[in-house]
């Protein structure tokens, strides 16, 4: 047990270097799939360059915004700041906003009525999540305060 607790001890301390490994391979293999879609626009060939590169952009820039804004990816509180500000405009996020509205979430976690980011309320409403999906809510919502 004892053994157990000193291995998640070391696997829980905050080190930049692997972090910077971590961050600069992602970075490349963005721009690598990136720029391989561009050489291969126009041909059917570019689908799987461009199915990498928005996987690469679009899933792992979400969890990147969350360890880094939580301080947790890197050891150094700016190498955290400035990764979070480039997966916030990755994820189309304002920063400081989100930062705020974090930090609520962890305060009040599934707490419906104060927990800002519950995704799917319980009990589910499906026709609302659905809609949601397509922004149908926010339209409508729209037209009928108009």
């Amino acid at each position: 047990m004892l053994r157990t607790a000193g291995t998640l001890r070391r696997l829980l301390e905050r080190r930049n270097g692997p972090a910077t490994r971590d961050t600069l391979l992602w970075f490349a293999l963005i721009f690598a799939f990136g720029y391989a879609t561009y050489l291969l626009r126009g041909s059917w060939w570019a689908i799987g360059p461009y199915a990498v590169y928005s996987v690469l952009y679009a899933s792992t820039s979400d969890s990147r915004w969350h360890e880094s804004g939580h301080g947790t990816a890197f050891k150094t509180d700016w190498m955290n700041n400035v990764l979070y500000e480039i997966a916030s405009f990755m994820v189309m996020r304002e920063s400081t906003v989100w930062r705020w509205s974090h930090n609520r979430h962890h305060s009040d976690t599934i707490i419906v009525g104060r927990d800002p980011e519950i995704a799917v309320p319980v009990p589910p409403n499906i026709p609302a999540i659905i809609l949601s999906y397509f922004n149908l809510v926010y339209i409508r919502s729209i037209s009928s305060t108009s």
